[in-house]
């Protein structure tokens, strides 16, 4: 098992590298990157296979690092740790399935991002060292930099600047929190993630600590008002890349809250959870009430994610076991969601030519098999029933519901809003009047991408009982630690 932990780290990275030493083709390349993904996939699901009859256990890996300020290799494999892994596994796979259209002639370059920044999410989310965490949050900065400066639009430059001055921003904030609570350990310090969440700090120290690591990861998630670098991003930037910036680089943030923010100060988040869940439902609501007077479809779905990720915050700081489940099962289900309507979004601005929504119509006509796709996704994203949004909502509403009945019938909004606003959409562009030059040309890497999105969305709506056995003990933990 510790053996597969470092081939799931380390493997994305030694692929990267082999793409450049034994590239031939483009397509080649393509292949040898998904090749790579696949086998990363299926190691993954290999270590998480067992933990569904013991979900309480975890598996560790320790070895020294550097030894002058206490800091070690340390990782550990849990239920949280296997589901976030599995998704950045499967949408880096769906990313390079699809990336072909967008992303020109350096298939190698683009490929390699990916692989790098794979290896980073990894990282993250298997460190137990706060400083080994930073490393591969810092790590996974590099290649999203890259994929947004190299493979965007117009002020591509201004666009990644922007976005790289956030990201550290929010990054130095963390470094903060983990130094002070590296020097607030009994002597000799560690950096240990677990040592840190057994420390009993007191209340006035966790404040200051709650603060660093919670405005770090609202910036990276992102919530209202520290969202402002996403929507240009996102609407920048290639369609692949928005697809991993948006289905992957904005659930670090998330998962630093489960692994980091709540343990470690419990205490603080148990005063600040009230202000920090109102604070979520609101910029929900913003967000989507944004997004519906959008005419620019990348800009729409772009508010769209924002409202669906803060309304994952509201949740997580109910401090209920149903709104901290419902939001790991949100996690999973926004990347698939946002990953989805990214790439039918980008198939039709590839075909129309205009991301103006006014611009499109008719294309229900054009192909049966698109058409069905891009409704199975509205669904997922609307939070129908049977889908996988259905489940996540529900489960953070019900969360909410406990800490207030008024907030939850406020975030309940975001189901009314999100609804007309997809539909809306989804009409607009699929059964309005027809526009001229309807032709669909899609290859089978799309399709295929596509129909793994739709069944996953049916599947986790149907069978979400894994993904909650998996996250329980974690949450379980948490709300031990909160007293709650």
């Amino acid at each position: 098992m510790q053996t597969a932990m470092l081939f799931i780290l380390g493997w994305p990275l030694m692929a990267a590298v082999g793409l450049y030493v034994f590239r031939r083709s483009e397509r080649t390349v393509r292949a040898m990157a998904l090749m790579a993904v696949g086998l990363e996939l299926a190691a993954v699901l290999a270590m998480s296979l067992p933990l569904l009859a013991f979900p309480g256990v975890s598996v560790g890996f320790s070895a020294s690092w550097i030894p002058a300020v206490g800091a070690r290799f340390d990782l550990a494999w849990d239920g949280l740790t296997a589901l976030m892994c599995g998704m950045t596994a499967a949408v880096s796979m769906v990313v390079v399935l699809v990336s072909p259209r967008w992303t020109g002639k350096n298939a190698t370059g683009f490929c390699a991002a990916v692989l790098v920044m794979v290896a980073a999410l990894m990282g993250v989310f298997l460190a137990r060292d706060g400083l080994l965490f930073y490393v591969f949050w810092e790590l996974a900065l590099v290649p999203a930099y890259v994929m947004v400066l190299g493979w965007g639009g117009e002020n591509k430059s201004g666009v990644a600047l922007r976005f790289f001055v956030y990201m550290m921003a929010g990054s130095l904030l963390m470094l903060l929190s983990l130094m002070a609570l590296y020097f607030l350990s009994p002597a000799p310090h560690t950096f240990n993630i677990v040592a840190f969440a057994s420390a009993q700090l007191p209340v006035s120290l966790q404040h200051w600590i709650f603060w660093g690591f919670l405005l770090a990861f609202l910036i990276k998630t992102p919530l209202v008002p520290f969202h402002t670098w996403q929507p240009d991003t996102y609407r920048t930037t290639s369609f692949p890349t928005t697809m991993l910036l948006a289905g992957l680089l904005s659930k670090m943030g998330l998962y630093g809250f489960y692994r980091l923010l709540l343990p470690v100060t419990p205490d603080a988040a148990a005063i600040w959870a009230p202000w920090i869940v109102i604070l979520g439902v609101l910029g929900a609501v913003y967000a989507a009430s944004v997004a519906l007077v959008q005419t620019d479809i990348r800009r729409l779905a772009a508010y769209s994610s924002v409202s669906h990720l803060s309304l994952v915050v509201a949740g997580l700081f109910s401090l209920t076991a149903v709104g901290l489940q419902g939001g790991v099962i949100q996690i999973l289900s926004h990347a698939i969601n946002s990953v989805g309507l990214f790439l039918v979004l980008g198939l039709l601005v590839a075909w129309a030519g205009t991301e103006t929504l006014s611009d499109l119509g008719g294309w229900a006509k054009a192909n049966r098999w698109f058409t069905a796709g891009f409704l199975v996704v509205v669904l997922g994203s609307i939070a129908l029933p049977l889908t996988n949004g259905f489940v996540g909502e529900f489960l953070i509403l019900m969360g909410v519901m406990n800490r207030s009945l008024l907030l939850a019938g406020v975030a309940g909004l975001t189901v009314v809003l999100g609804a007309w606003y997809m539909l809306r959409l989804y009409h607009d562009a699929m059964l309005g009047p027809a526009k001229p030059a309807h032709e669909v040309t899609w290859s089978g890497a799309e399709k295929l991408a596509l129909g793994l999105i739709c069944v996953l969305i049916f599947a986790i709506g149907i069978f979400p009982s894994p993904i909650l056995r998996l996250s329980a003990p974690v949450v379980s933990q948490i709300l031990v630690r909160t007293g709650l």
